[in-house]
């Protein structure tokens, strides 16, 4: 009878893929870094070391969800393309709660200047996010559907930010009624889902088994 997996081994297995992933990002980021200037590079560093931190010590749930797709569709070890993938996918992730950062004011924002950083880092983030998938070995076709799918979860992405500006937020809520409120947090858990769908599971596993 094969052993149980405990949650330390789910943990330790977390832990493992994010490092290696982060051995794919971290020069991207250093490139990224080594094209911004000295006076508001302190900034983008910040941004960083906080996303490291946190990677290093808990890992990523994104990475292990892909690892494990890939393992349930027969792929039994993870190579230099699938990594690469991944890695794009996380830059992704960053690159939308950047934008989130600097629309909402969250996190690093404290000024309006942080908030334009916050909007550059979010574009540069997002431009890695592609480079990778085209630095992949993959068939041009399959690089395509990947890119596709990131574009279509960015666009879920800016429909939902836009759909909050316009007053779906809770706090902007408060005086609509109930059918109001439940209509507009369908429609906000819509754009959520079409994200996480294409931008996290299905896109990549899909592709990188071909």
């Amino acid at each position: 009878m094969p052993r149980q997996i405990t949650r330390e081994d789910y943990e330790k297995q977390k832990r493992q893929i994010t490092f290696q992933v982060n051995k794919i990002i971290e020069p991207e980021v250093n490139e990224i870094l080594a094209g911004i200037d000295e006076s508001i590079k302190p900034f983008f560093v910040s941004l960083w070391n906080n996303r490291k931190k946190r990677a290093k010590s808990n890992g990523r749930l994104r990475d292990m969800t892909i690892f494990l797709i890939l393992q349930m569709l027969g792929v039994k070890k993870i190579n230099l393309d699938h990594k690469r993938v991944i890695a794009a996918g996380e830059f992704y992730n960053m690159a939308s709660y950047y934008q989130n950062w600097h629309l909402d004011n969250k996190k690093s924002v404290n000024t309006d200047f942080d908030a334009k950083l916050c909007h550059l880092a979010s574009h540069l983030y997002r431009e890695k996010a592609h480079e990778l998938i085209n630095k992949t070995s993959f068939e041009t076709q399959i690089k395509l559907a990947l890119l596709s799918d990131l574009s279509e979860s960015n666009k879920a992405i800016q429909k939902g930010q836009a759909f909050e500006l316009a007053g779906a937020r809770i706090i902007d809520q408060k005086n609509e009624c109930f059918e109001k409120v439940l209509s507009n947090c369908l429609t906000r858990c819509k754009y959520t889902i079409r994200r996480v769908i294409k931008s996290h599971t299905c896109l990549l596993s899909h592709a990188l088994v071909q």
